[in-house]
């Protein structure tokens, strides 16, 4: 896909997530910047290598590495799979590209995606300050989840929110 910045014309391209993205991963994940603003905690080198042995095997789980001119950048993908819904990730490791328009076609290739396999909805995680994701989710059209007590709900600083990507009984 192809935005318009400014200054140049970005692309943006979706590729197998393999050991390159995975030492990437490694690297901005433990960024403790990035590591706060997602909410990912302690990553280990033997649990990264662990995880990714096991997607081969996982029907709950889809990732994708993200590229700009064959520079990996970021990862996004679906995760928790089930009855028809998943729960999105996704993240820019390379903070030269945050506020360029990646997130918004980072959101929309896993929108394809998901409507491709099936799914009607996808819900996610965000923390409480990760502001410019939150703007990015509420402008896709993600709504917040709010709890049984019509409050919003907030799970350990990390906020709920969803989108209904189609009518599962059409």
């Amino acid at each position: 896909m192809m935005y318009y910045d400014a200054t140049e014309i970005m692309k943006v391209e979706y590729k197998t997530f393999d050991n390159t993205y995975l030492n990437a991963s490694y690297i901005w994940l433990t960024d403790p910047e990035i590591n706060n603003l997602l909410g990912a905690g302690v990553i280990s080198k033997d649990g990264q290598k662990k995880w990714f042995q096991s997607l081969d095997n996982r029907m709950d789980y889809m990732i994708w590495g993200v590229e700009y001119n064959n520079k990996p950048i970021g990862a996004v993908g679906i995760k928790n799979i089930e009855s028809n819904k998943g729960e999105y990730f996704g993240y820019i490791g390379e903070k030269a590209f945050w506020g360029k328009g990646i997130g918004h076609d980072m959101v929309s290739f896993i929108m394809k995606q998901a409507k491709k396999r099936s799914l009607y909805e996808l819900y996610l995680q965000v923390k409480s300050c990760n502001l410019r994701a939150i703007r990015l989710y509420e402008k896709m059209g993600f709504k917040r989840i709010l709890d049984n007590n019509n409050k919003l709900s907030c799970y350990n600083d990390m906020l709920l929110y969803h989108l209904i990507l189609c009518d599962k009984n059409a």
